[in-house]
């Protein structure tokens, strides 16, 4: 009898139980993507979009079809700050709402669907609530981007397989610190607090595997369902800002942008961002092939799984 090649496995077979979105703000991209005047599509949140910036410097989100006759709002136009339908040349503004039809008199009622929109931190954010609920707290702005001493390096993508729970849980899951990353003998501390919980990481003397050897002081603050903020100081000083999106059920944009203190040789912050992602880059490899266990067997050492997972429950309805 000859071999039979069996396929290989991409991803578990038991059903995720977990909502495939988690309710608030959502990164959906870069502010640096829009500029004035652009319109942007963007398939993410199981939703076509389009995201239009006015000449007032506005910007609006809303769902990417035409309530006339469905044309994709994306080869649309700005006018003034109004997004103009590609296929009628009808006129919506910032709220959804038709504001001209250029061969009637009469303005219909019909509009776009408009999404609750921030731009914070250098992202784009939109709130999702699967009830409908409007937003009952926000993401708040990093105090280090609007110290001139720090610059702007470098944006890092990655789309993968995955659900945006396992990346937050990844900071209350100290073994793999130890396992994945080789941190052996660093002290976390993991405190919730309402919608955020922080990471505080003592690395004194050792290697944490992003290329800097002694002491390295990192302190997480995760807010909302899935956006960090991770601040690197010591020898050097920098931050990493990720936001990581469900694009649709199961799969998972991850996006983020990266801050040094000014000073810092190029060349130096280029290796860190790359021994960084080399990391991410692990991780990565275990989410996109595990399965989610509502039970899990935790021993002593796994760090505060069932804290954290009773604060993520708050994103689901």
């Amino acid at each position: 009898m000859s071999a039979v090649r069996l396929p290989e496995r991409r991803g578990p077979s038991t059903p995720d139980p977990r909502p495939a979105i988690p309710n608030g703000w959502l990164g959906i991209g870069y502010s640096q993507d829009v500029g004035q005047g652009q319109v942007v599509s963007r398939h993410i949140l199981g939703r076509d979009l389009v995201l239009f910036r006015g000449n007032s410097g506005a910007l609006s989100v809303a769902d990417a079809y035409c309530p006339h006759l469905g044309a994709h709002l994306g080869g649309g136009s700005v006018v003034d700050d109004c997004l103009r339908c590609p296929y009628h040349h009808w006129h919506f503004g910032q709220d959804g709402a038709c504001t001209q039809v250029p061969y009637s008199k009469v303005v219909p009622k019909a509009g776009l669907s408009t999404w609750l929109v921030r731009e914070i931190n250098g992202f784009i954010f939109v709130w999702h609530h699967a009830a409908g609920a409007p937003p009952s707290w926000e993401i708040p702005p990093h105090p280090a981007l609007s110290d001139p001493s720090y610059g702007f390096v470098a944006t890092r993508e990655h789309l993968f397989r995955g659900h945006p729970q396992d990346i937050s849980e990844n900071g209350a899951d100290f073994a793999h610190f130890i396992a994945i990353h080789g941190w052996d003998g660093v002290k976390l501390k993991f405190t919730p607090e309402g919608h955020s919980y922080r990471v505080g990481y003592d690395t004194e003397g050792v290697d944490t595997g992003y290329g800097e050897a002694g002491t390295v002081e990192v302190d997480s603050l995760a807010v909302g369902p899935g956006y960090t903020y991770t601040h690197y100081s010591g020898e050097r000083d920098w931050l990493m800002i990720s936001c990581f999106t469900p694009v649709d059920p199961g799969t998972v944009y991850l996006h983020q942008l990266y801050y040094a203190r000014r000073g810092m040789s190029p060349q130096l912050m280029r290796s860190l961002i790359d021994a960084v992602y080399a990391e991410w880059r692990k991780d990565i490899r275990i989410w996109e092939t595990k399965a989610y266990w509502e039970n899990p067997a935790v021993v002593a050492g796994d760090g505060p799984i069932g804290q954290f997972r009773r604060w993520y429950r708050q994103f689901y309805v």
